[in-house]
Order: C-alpha cells, then sequence, then structure tokens
C-alpha cells in the first residue's frame, strides 16, 4: 500500500473513506429496508443513488489515478486503471438495467469487507 506523501494524497484517502462509508450505509439500508424481491424487480428507488455516487466515485479515481503519475513524474498503474474502465462500464450499464443495479449492492458489500 502506498502511503500518502502530500496534503493532496492525504485529502484523496478521506474522500476515498468518506465515499466507502456512504456505499457501506446506503448498501446496507436499501438491503435491509428496500430491498425488493429480486423475481419481482421493476424499480431498485432510490438505490439508484447509490449506484450513481459510486460511478462518480469511479470517474473522480479514474482521473486521480490518471493525474498523480504526471505530477509524481511515474509509470501509470495500467491494471488499476483497465479495472476502473471496466468498473465505469460496469456501471453505466447498471443505470441501464435495473437487475444489474440490484445484484450490485451484494458486490458493494463485498468490497466493503
Amino acid at each position: 500500500l502506498n502511503q500518502p506523501t502530500s496534503r493532496f494524497e492525504w485529502a484523496v484517502r478521506c474522500a476515498e473513506t468518506i465515499q466507502a462509508c456512504f456505499i457501506t450505509v446506503g448498501t446496507s439500508c436499501w438491503l435491509l429496508l428496500s430491498a425488493p424481491n429480486m423475481a419481482d424487480l421493476q424499480d431498485v428507488g432510490w438505490f439508484s443513488w447509490i449506484v450513481d455516487a459510486m460511478l462518480g466515485y469511479l470517474y473522480f479515481d479514474t482521473g486521480y489515478e490518471m493525474i498523480l503519475p504526471i505530477i509524481k513524474k511515474s509509470k501509470p498503474g495500467y491494471a488499476f486503471l483497465a479495472h476502473h474502465i471496466v468498473g465505469i462500464a460496469a456501471h453505466l450499464v447498471a443505470r441501464k438495467h435495473k437487475l444489474v443495479s440490484a445484484y450490485a449492492a451484494y458486490i458493494y458489500l463485498a468490497d466493503a469487507s
């Protein structure tokens, strides 16, 4: 794990931590209080906001991972960038297909563990 070396990197780490808490708490609340029966799923309700928040975070983190190597004059993490690009594509699919959004809730919880 790379330790942050600047205030900017520490601020990004704080933003990542806040985002992770928001996604974890929001997903847990949705699953416990509002999750529909998967067989009858027509709409995921307010969970679509959580998916949008995660998509926004992926855009932010992808930009960060592209800019930081330029600032530090180091090599970009191509595998990490590819991981984020696939994640962005998956979330764009999830925005159109509600069943994929519903399953994303379980992925978010697994990611939080």
